[in-house]
């Protein structure tokens, strides 16, 4: 089991910044519960979607459609990938120029790996440009 890293306080906060972080912090917090309330929420969804679908096949058939006062509900089955082997995905793509198979997003902890290599250290990754993102991080802190 990995060893928990220790944090210490470096210095204490002015009274602004504390109140600063602590608002910070009370914004995650509530961000996180709703988080969790949503997760449920999408959960329930998914399974009253499920019993949806099986009583309108029931009754209508595959492709049925069915309204309410409120909205209009309509089963219909689309083909998607599921990848089973990269490799050969990857072949076929390069053999093909079939590239558009793909959703278009760089890796970044990828990225950053690939750039600190010797080769690409000082040129860089062709059409890619690096930009420094900074965020804040919150650590909570355990009485």
């Amino acid at each position: 089991m990995p060893k928990k890293k220790k944090v210490e306080v470096v210095s204490k906060a002015s009274k602004p910044l504390e109140k600063a972080i602590n608002d910070v912090f009370h914004e995650r917090e509530k961000i996180r519960k709703l988080n969790e309330e949503i997760k449920v929420l999408k959960n329930d969804k998914k399974d009253m979607e499920a019993f949806l679908m099986n009583m309108m096949q029931e009754q209508l058939g595959e492709d049925a459609k069915a309204s309410s006062k409120l909205a209009t509900a309509s089963v219909s089955t689309d083909t998607v990938g599921n990848a089973t082997n990269w490799d050969k995905i990857y072949a076929f793509m390069v053999r093909n120029k079939a590239f558009y198979l793909l959703e278009r997003r760089i890796a970044n902890a990828a990225y950053r790996e690939l750039i600190e290599l010797p080769k690409h250290k000082r040129h860089g990754v062709p059409g890619i440009d690096s930009f420094d993102k900074t965020t804040v991080k919150l650590l909570t802190l355990k009485a």
